[in-house]
C-alpha cells in the first residue's frame, strides 16, 4: 500500500511537472513548433524507430543462437521485446521491471531457464555498456565546453564504468562475477535466496561461455549495440531537422544521452522527469529549450504506439502472465526458478 501511494505521488508530480512546462512555454508556441513536423517526417522517424527495434531484437537473437539451437523467430523475439517495452514503460522500476517478461516468454517456448536468464543479462549488459560509453564521451564534450556537472553524477558514472570493466574482465578470464558477490554478502545463508545459488552458477556459466567461445557472436553483438545507439541519435536528428534545426554531432550526443537519466527515476513512463531532462539537455547543448517539448511529444507518441502493441500481444498470451511478471520484477534470477 505504501509503495502504491509513493508511486502515485511520484506519478502525479511527474504529470504536474509536464503540465507546468507546457504552460510556461505556452500552448500556442508549442503548437507552432509542431506545425513544422510533416507526415513524411513522422513516417521517416517511425520507420527508423521500427528498424532500431528490430536490430535490438536481432542482437538478442545473436546471443540466443550461441546457447540454443531452437529459438523463436526474429518476429517472435520482437513481440517479446514489445511486451518488455510496454511493462518497462508502465511499471515504476527504472526501466528494468519488464525484463523478466523475456525470460518468461522464452521459457514458454522451451528455452532452458539458465539460457533465457543469461541471454537477457548479456543483452542488458551490452546495452548498458554502450550507453555508458557514450555517456562518458558526452561528459568529456561537456567538460571541454566548461559546462559544470555535478560531482555525484561523475562519481556514479565512474562506478558503473568500473563495474562493467570488472564484469568484462572476469568473463573474459572465465571467472565468476555474480557468485562471489552472492558469497561476500552471505546471501546463501538466507533460506529463500540459497535456493537460487545453483541457478546463478548455471546462468553465469552460460555467460562465460558466450564471452570465451563465441568471439564472432561477441563482435556482432557489439556492432549491433553501437548501431542501436546511433539510430537513436538519428531519430533525434530527424526530429530536429524537421523542426528547422541542423544540430552538430556534439549537440546530438548531449540531447540523446542526458535524457536517458530521466528513466532512472521510478515514475511510470518517466512522465515529467523525461521532459525536464530534455529541457536541460537542450539548454546544455545550446539549443532552444522550447524545442524540447515538441521533441518529447513526438517521442511519446511513438512510445505509446509501441506500448499498445506490446500490451496487445500480452493480451493474446493472457494478462495473468503480465501479473506474474510484475510480481517477479525484483530479480531475473528468481524468475528462473519458476
Amino acid at each position: 500500500m505504501k509503495k502504491g501511494i509513493l508511486f502515485l505521488i511520484l506519478g502525479l508530480a511527474g504529470i504536474g511537472l509536464f503540465a507546468s512546462m507546457i504552460l510556461s512555454v505556452g500552448v500556442g508556441t508549442l503548437w507552432h513548433s509542431l506545425e513544422h513536423i510533416s507526415i513524411p517526417a513522422l513516417v521517416l522517424f517511425t520507420a527508423i524507430s521500427i528498424v532500431n527495434f528490430l536490430i535490438f531484437s536481432l542482437k538478442w537473437k545473436v546471443i540466443l543462437n550461441t546457447s540454443s539451437k531452437t529459438i523463436p523467430s526474429l518476429f517472435q523475439l520482437t513481440l517479446f521485446r514489445l511486451v518488455t517495452f510496454a511493462l518497462n514503460y508502465v511499471i515504476p522500476s527504472a526501466q528494468v521491471g519488464g525484463e523478466p517478461a523475456r525470460v518468461y516468454l522464452l521459457k514458454k517456448k522451451g528455452i532452458p531457464a539458465e539460457v533465457a536468464v543469461s541471454s537477457v543479462i548479456i543483452d542488458k549488459v551490452f546495452e548498458l555498456s554502450i550507453n555508458v560509453l557514450f555517456v562518458v564521451i558526452t561528459l568529456i564534450i561537456l567538460f571541454l565546453h566548461h559546462t559544470p556537472f555535478k560531482i555525484t553524477g561523475t562519481v556514479l558514472i565512474g562506478l558503473v564504468v568500473l563495474i562493467l570493466v570488472w564484469f568484462y574482465f572476469q568473463m573474459a578470464r572465465g571467472k565468476n562475477f555474480f557468485t562471489p558477490i552472492f558469497k561476500i554478502l552471505h546471501l546463501d545463508r538466507i533460506a529463500v535466496l540459497s535456493k537460487l545459488e545453483k541457478n546463478i552458477i548455471d546462468t553465469e556459466n552460460v555467460i562465460k561461455t558466450f564471452f570465451q567461445h563465441h568471439t564472432f557472436a561477441l563482435l556482432k553483438t557489439i556492432i549491433l549495440s553501437v548501431m542501436c545507439f546511433l539510430l537513436i541519435v538519428l531519430e533525434y536528428f530527424v526530429i530536429l531537422y524537421f523542426l528547422g534545426i541542423t544540430p552538430t554531432l556534439s549537440q546530438l550526443l548531449i540531447i540523446t544521452v542526458l535524457p536517458l537519466m530521466g528513466y532512472l527515476i521510478p515514475i511510470p513512463g518517466a512522465v515529467g522527469t523525461l521532459e525536464a531532462a530534455h529541457v536541460a539537455a537542450f539548454s546544455l547543448a545550446g539549443l532552444d529549450p522550447v524545442l524540447a517539448l515538441p521533441t518529447i511529444i513526438i517521442l511519446r507518441i511513438r512510445d505509446i504506439l509501441f506500448v499498445l502493441a506490446g500490451l496487445a500481444y500480452a493480451y493474446t498470451v493472457g494478462f495473468g502472465m503480465v501479473k506474474k511478471i510484475k510480481d517477479n520484477t525484483n530479480s531475473l534470477a528468481s524468475d528462473s526458478t519458476k
